[in-house]
């Protein structure tokens, strides 16, 4: 059985709590309640995502193509609201906002590696403009380097 991810870090943080709490004589007065282990699961739920995410881009075989359709993925997890958001809300608001995770759509490279990946074509831009635009950088690529006429 598998764990979701993030959640296999839980004992490894647990385990650092206490050792942090010997070694700085902190027992007594450190104790963690029901409510902040709550807070801090869902806190963990929310940043594994963006782990994942940065292993994969930061890997060897990491493609252009790949940056456009994770990070509209990862904005889809932080806008979806549950009923488990109690706590954490704000702090999925505050990642989910735009600028954070960059300017990937008015990336020429981006757009066209996305574009010319037959997995994501133009599914994963934010909206028919952005989309549309992309296509236009495509089609300027295209005839700057001759190609058009092909």
């Amino acid at each position: 059985m598998s764990l979701p991810a993030g959640t296999a870090l839980i004992p490894c943080f647990s385990l650092s709590f206490g050792i942090f709490g010997s070694e700085y004589d902190l027992l007594d007065n450190f104790i963690v309640t029901a409510l902040q282990w709550s807070l801090f699961e869902k806190t963990l739920s929310v940043l594994a995502p963006f782990e994942e995410l940065t292993r994969k881009m930061s890997s060897r075989d990491a493609l252009a193509s790949e940056v456009i359709p994770a990070v509209t993925v990862l904005m889809r997890l932080l806008t979806n609201e549950t009923d488990k958001d109690h706590g954490i809300k704000a702090m999925k608001e505050t990642l989910a906002v735009k600028r954070r995770l960059g300017d990937g759509e008015t990336n020429p490279m981006y757009c066209i590696a996305t574009l010319l990946d037959p997995r994501y074509k133009d599914r994963f831009f934010s909206n028919t403009d952005t989309a549309t635009e992309a296509k236009e950088m495509l089609m300027l690529r295209r005839m700057s380097t001759g190609e058009a006429d092909k």
